[in-house]
């Protein structure tokens, strides 16, 4: 199974980053001041040799799964995608509780 990173926002500029392996919690939860650190954090603090890729989720949405290298290298580009997808959630209605829309179901959205 993949680990899961999921970002939620406490509240302005203050973000709570959980690793999941299914629902067991990795390791113990980090906050962070943008949803671009929390990736690049936690990227930057796996131990490699648990895994290479991690599935990325914001709110109820997902960008997929990702390197741990782009993650280091391109937190800010994947926290936009994030961003923008969940907005686009948002707006279409689509967003329901315990269900999440990843990149395919957001292209159709984008349509």
């Amino acid at each position: 199974m993949i680990p899961e990173l999921h970002i939620s926002k406490v509240k302005s500029s203050l973000y709570e980053a959980r690793l999941l392996d299914g629902n067991e919690e990795i390791f113990e939860s980090t906050m962070h001041e943008s949803i671009s650190d929390a990736i690049r954090d936690v990227a930057n603090d796996f131990p490699d040799e648990l895994a290479d890729f991690l599935e990325v989720r914001y709110v109820d949405v997902s960008i997929g799964t990702q390197s741990l290298a782009r993650m280091r290298a391109e937190p800010d580009a994947l926290a936009s995608k994030l961003v923008d997808l969940a907005a686009a959630v948002r707006r279409a209605g689509l967003q329901a509780p315990g269900r999440g829309v990843g990149m395919m179901g957001a292209k159709r959205l984008a349509r």
